[in-house]
């Protein structure tokens, strides 16, 4: 564990130690905002610390941060790290039933909120209490006292899971897990304080809280925007000085769909990690002038066990070989490992402790379903090559993944199912034109019902986060199940679609985060 050292996996320490050996070199740049150097970030930390903790947050109190991107997230986290509290990300897309779920879910004493927001909190019934991103600018800049040190078992989040066969789960993540996740990779590239870091996902996701978490370790300098701006992604690269960025989804088919410009390698990133990476990575690189592609396999509950290096080149589809300190196994039903080239569940367990979820929170019958046999089940379908790369294959979990979003399928049915006139409805993963998913919903209507999709559609929209707003509307006189009447969506998934799909692209419908438009010209796949 001597590898793993406490000034570097645990946030505050992690922050104070950077601010001690470089106080004025630069540190985060923001978004049209103001750019810290190492010790702002220490003082912003500890104003917001000192305002949570006159509001009543305490050691090991549950705190959701319900923000975008921004300074007021990274001010939020990283104070609520410095009290020995908990951080609870939520997803900014939530509202309704998915928001007050989430907060009931992880037993959230606190939620901090952007103004903007509020209204969402507003409408549901919750006794969360709030406060505001004005209240973090604090005045006291002392640094907090702990009634005992922080440490890299403690739990430093409440990490909602995407839900899939029922509702979210909520993973418990200590310090060591959160560092580990990306530090197979940010760390084994050797990026160091003279590399910049772009995090342009979303930060209530594992994995931008991750590479940040590492970057803190190797003392990198962070770029921190709002989203993904596909449309100027190489100038933003460029304006940022970022050398470092991770890709997601179908964000690399998106850019090398996009016609070829002089400022595509006018820019100083070198070494990008994808998941998925490219199906032509030498001509990404080559068109791009990047360096190096690197390629992941991560889970909230598992970090990332899987990563490529950069001695060998990136094999198409391959997410690369197990991490030092990893155990890896591939097997069928049984925990009975399978051949390779044959497709297994993907199981693992760690050389040391603490490095990946202490399980789900006050969940014991779904922890012990995780832990079975000692080894962590992942329910994701993987085979191994020959020469002992890992190949992604298909997922046992009834989940769609959209655009960087693990959509659960039981939630879309469960929103679906209070639209007037629905008796049954499945929802399952339709392949998309780049590569990624769609969410498609199989409906049984009621006797002698007529659905309008359009007016279902407006209706989806103020229930659910835009990300989980179907695409795809077939009805079906009776959903496929089997002796014990459980649905059997792999059927519905093989029938794909047809003529009788009602597209909501084809019907110049965008969903966005700021809701419903219907649009007059074609659809360039660069929204929602």
């Amino acid at each position: 564990m001597q590898t793993y050292l406490i000034d570097e996996a645990v946030i505050r320490y992690a922050l104070e130690r950077n601010a001690a050996e470089d106080p004025h070199g630069a540190f985060i740049s923001f978004e049209g905002g103001p750019a810290w150097t190492r010790e702002q970030a220490v003082i912003e930390m500890y104003r917001a610390a000192n305002a949570l903790r006159a509001a009543g947050v305490r050691r090991d109190d549950h705190v959701a941060l319900f923000l975008p991107n921004g300074e007021d997230y990274i001010r939020a986290w990283w104070a609520v790290c410095c009290l020995g509290a908990v951080v609870v990300p939520l997803n900014t897309s939530y509202r309704g039933e998915s928001l007050r779920h989430a907060l009931d879910l992880a037993q959230c004493d606190v939620i901090v909120i952007e103004e903007s927001f509020r209204e969402r909190l507003n409408l549901i019934d919750t006794s969360t209490r709030s406060v505001s991103t004005v209240e973090l600018l604090g005045d006291s800049a002392e640094s907090p006292k702990l009634e005992r040190d922080l440490e890299v078992w403690d739990l430093h989040a409440i990490l909602l899971t995407s839900g899939t066969t029922g509702p979210p789960k909520a993973s418990l993540t200590s310090y060591l897990h959160i560092y580990l996740n990306s530090q197979g990779f940010i760390g084994n590239i050797g990026l160091d304080a003279t590399d910049t870091y772009l995090v342009d996902l979303p930060l209530f996701h594992v994995a931008a809280k991750a590479q940040v978490a590492a970057c803190l370790g190797t003392r990198t300098k962070l770029a921190i925007r709002k989203r993904p701006d596909l449309n100027r992604y190489w100038e933003v690269a460029k304006e940022t000085g970022a050398t470092s960025a991770m890709l997601f989804s179908s964000m690399a088919p998106f850019l090398m769909s996009k016609p070829e410009q002089a400022s595509d390698s006018d820019h100083s990133l070198r070494i990008i990690c994808m998941s998925p990476p490219p199906i032509d990575p030498k001509a990404f690189m080559a068109r791009f002038g990047i360096e190096h592609i690197m390629s992941a396999y991560g889970a909230t509950e598992c970090g990332g066990p899987l990563t490529t290096s950069l001695d060998e080149p990136v094999v198409p589809g391959s997410m690369g070989r197990p991490r030092p300190g990893v155990q890896v196994r591939l097997v069928d039903e049984h925990d009975m490992e399978v051949p390779d080239g044959e497709p297994g569940e993907f199981i693992m367990r760690t050389d040391h402790p603490w490095e990946v979820t202490m399980g789900y929170f006050n969940n014991p019958e779904a922890t012990a379903q995780m832990w079975r046999n000692g080894w962590l089940h992942t329910g994701d379908l993987i085979r191994r090559d020959d020469s002992g790369l890992y190949f992604f294959h298909d997922r046992k979990k009834d989940c769609v993944r959209r655009r960087g979003e693990n959509v659960s399928s039981f939630e879309v049915e469960r929103d679906v199912k209070f639209y007037p006139g629905v008796a049954e409805v499945a929802c399952v993963a339709v392949p998309s034109e780049g590569g990624d998913e769609e969410v498609k919903v199989w409906i049984v209507p009621e006797a002698d019902v007529s659905l309008e999709f359009g007016a279902m559609l407006e209706f989806l929209v103020d229930r659910m986060p835009h990300f989980m707003v179907p695409r795809y509307f077939e009805l079906i006189d009776a959903l496929p199940t089997n002796s014990s009447m459980r649905i059997q969506k792999h059927e519905l998934r093989s029938l794909g679609n047809g003529p009788s799909t009602w597209d909501r692209e084809q019907h110049r419908y965008s969903v966005t985060r700021n809701g419903l438009v219907k649009r007059e010209e074609a659809f360039d796949g660069s929204q929602g």
